[in-house]
This record gives C-alpha cells, sequence and structure tokens, in this order.
C-alpha cells in the first residue's frame, strides 16, 4: 500500500511485539486504545512509554496515535507516555480547552476591558 501512496495505519495495537512490526513495514502510525488497555487491566501509560521507547530506538517514523480517549486527564497521560497524536471525542476536546481559571481570566479580562471603555 505504501508503495502506491497510501498511508498505513495499524489500528488496536495492544502489544509491543506488534508495535516493532508496525514499525517495521514503516506504517505512518500505530493506534493503541488507551482506555481499552486501562480496562482490560494493562497499564495504559506504562505500554504507550513501552511503545514510544521501542519507536525511538529503532529509529521508526511510525508515530503513536492514541484511541479511546475518555476524558482530558486520559489525554494528557497518553501524551505524557509518548503518544504523538490523539483522537477524541467532540466532549472531550471541549473539556480538554474549558478549564475553570481560564474562565475567571477571561471574564476578569472583559471586565478589565469593559471597565476601560466607560472612562
Amino acid at each position: 500500500l505504501r508503495a502506491m501512496g497510501h498511508r498505513v495505519a495499524f489500528t488496536a495495537v495492544t502489544s509491543i511485539s506488534q508495535a516493532y512490526c508496525a514499525a517495521m513495514t514503516q506504517a505512518d502510525c500505530i493506534i493503541p486504545y488507551y482506555n481499552r488497555l486501562q480496562r482490560s487491566g494493562v497499564d495504559a501509560n506504562e505500554r504507550l512509554a513501552q511503545m514510544a521507547r521501542l519507536l525511538a530506538n529503532q529509529q521508526s517514523a511510525t508515530r503513536i496515535l492514541a484511541a479511546s480517549i475518555k476524558s482530558p486527564t486520559e489525554a494528557v497521560s497518553a501524551l505524557l507516555a509518548g503518544a504523538h497524536d490523539l483522537t477524541v471525542a467532540p466532549e472531550v476536546l471541549l473539556a480538554m480547552v474549558t478549564d475553570p481559571a481560564s474562565e475567571q481570566a477571561v471574564a476578569r479580562f472583559v471586565q478589565d476591558w469593559q471597565s476601560m471603555n466607560k472612562v
């Protein structure tokens, strides 16, 4: 497929050996399912970190696209463990960019701006 110009992804990657095989076939990315790994009893952070180390050791261009991300906490954990990219539901993305401290800061900026315009 790559020889025909197609991008290749290995999906549902759960093991280090699968990540290795994907790297050796020059797959563009591997797609481990973060939340599913966690629910199956696997430490998803450690597994992603192992996959990232393996890809780095092989000097592979294969990227880790973490899927089955159910919360901002899982998103950050996957990224810190070595995922290059994420696929998330719109509600998770919205939760990722929303933070009470940021909301308060924006409200304060608006209040300050409005008070400046009254002068």
